[in-house]
């Protein structure tokens, strides 16, 4: 079953799965099953689960498994409340089918599984997206080194998988599918099986905008929140290849809240070209989330002899600004090449003694990396690279 949407002040949110028992027999009348609970986004100390399972003084971020229950006897209700103020929502632990009567030969599937949910940085929830982490790490006694993964929810099947190989699944529409059914089979017969119901965390900071302008020899990061959940910190971490990244500083988040928020860092001294940017939210339980990643371009010139900067860079709908400094009012032509050193725009512009915000549109450029050259009056030449992305 899915989170329950959060209140104002409040993001109450748990992830459950379920795993089937067949109790070493092949009767399907007696097999039970357990469940996994983690739960996060409340403001006391621990939560307690009531309902079809009775639980207490549990940890935020830990997850628990409990069990066995029957599987005759159907789905567990579960309530689970917060110590503290944010009240209680409701789950269901969905009862799996049976796994009986295939073989008692199979040996128990042991599964990783996580996932890691995605707003595209928007303020609604219907283009969220998220994926699924799954390793099977035990063999059946009888199969050929190998299993099968079914999506019962979507009909897909995956062939051929191997044990001990962590898996992902992209890009589940969580308006469609708020919690999946997954079923493992052997390779050799299919009769060695497990089902997995997998629910998604919904992250507790709703990031509906991310960007960062270069200007001059600095990087501005901007970013703005719909609603946060227990949002300790932000941590800007910074990379020039994209891949191993530090964290260059902390911002404050503003706890619990549904109100818009802004944030911004500056990056100073910048001396890359291409320079990328994430943000790691971390809560006050220490649970954390990556936000989406973003490239900046920036030059760095002297003032004295004129800046020239492009924001956003790179740009995703071709809308950019251009701030040119200059000590004197003078003129200057812009074109815009690109790779091949090809013209694709040229202007004329009449340059104001100090900065000057030009205007240029990109729409019907095709993605790809392009040259904005200023050719000033005094012969001297800037040229900055700007990408388009789609």
């Amino acid at each position: 079953m899915a989170p329950s949407t959060c209140s104002a002040g409040c993001n109450l949110a748990a992830s459950i799965t379920t795993v089937c028992d067949d109790n070493g027999t092949g009767d399907p009348t007696d097999d039970t099953y357990s469940y996994t609970v983690t739960v996060t986004g409340g403001d006391g100390g621990s939560y307690d689960i009531t309902g079809g399972d009775t639980r207490s003084g549990l940890s935020f971020g830990t997850a628990y498994t409990f069990g066995s229950f029957a599987i005759s006897s159907g789905d567990l209700n579960l309530t689970i409340t917060d110590s503290g103020s944010c009240g209680s929502i409701s789950e269901t632990a969905v009862a799996p089918n049976p796994c009986s009567g295939k073989t008692e030969n199979c040996k128990s599937l042991v599964s990783s599984i996580k996932t890691t949910y995605d707003d595209n940085q928007t303020s609604t929830k219907d283009d969220d997206t998220y994926d699924i982490f799954m390793m099977i790490t035990n063999e059946s006694t009888l199969n050929e080194g190998c299993y099968n993964l079914e999506n019962v929810s979507t009909g897909e099947i995956f062939s051929n998988l191997v044990y001990g190989v962590e898996y992902v699944y992209n890009d589940i529409p969580y308006n469609a599918y708020p919690n999946v059914e997954l079923m493992v089979s052997d390779c050799k017969d299919g009769t060695c099986t497990s089902e997995y119901i997998v629910t998604p965390f919904v992250l507790p900071v709703e990031l509906t905008s991310f960007e960062g302008i270069g200007i001059g020899c600095d990087i501005e990061l901007e970013w703005e929140t719909a609603s946060e959940t227990n949002n300790d910190y932000f941590l800007i971490e910074y990379s020039i290849d994209g891949k191993s990244f530090e964290t260059i500083g902390l911002v404050e988040g503003n706890g619990t809240t549904s109100e818009v928020n802004n944030y911004s860092f500056k990056h100073s001294n910048v001396t890359q070209n291409l320079n990328h940017y994430r943000i790691k939210q971390v809560d006050f339980d220490r649970s954390f989330e990556y936000h989406k990643l973003i490239s900046v371009i920036t030059n760095c010139y002297e003032e004295e002899k004129g800046i020239l900067s492009v924001y956003p860079n790179p740009t995703y709908h071709g809308k950019v600004r251009m701030k040119l400094f200059s000590d004197k009012e003078t003129e200057a032509n812009m074109v815009v090449l690109d790779v091949l050193g090809q013209v694709h725009g040229q202007k004329h512009l009449f340059i104001n003694n100090g900065n000057n915000i030009i205007e240029l549109d990109l729409a019907n450029y095709k993605a790809g990396t392009y040259f904005i050259k200023i050719m000033f009056d005094n012969n001297k030449i800037q040229t900055i690279p700007l990408m388009k992305i789609e």
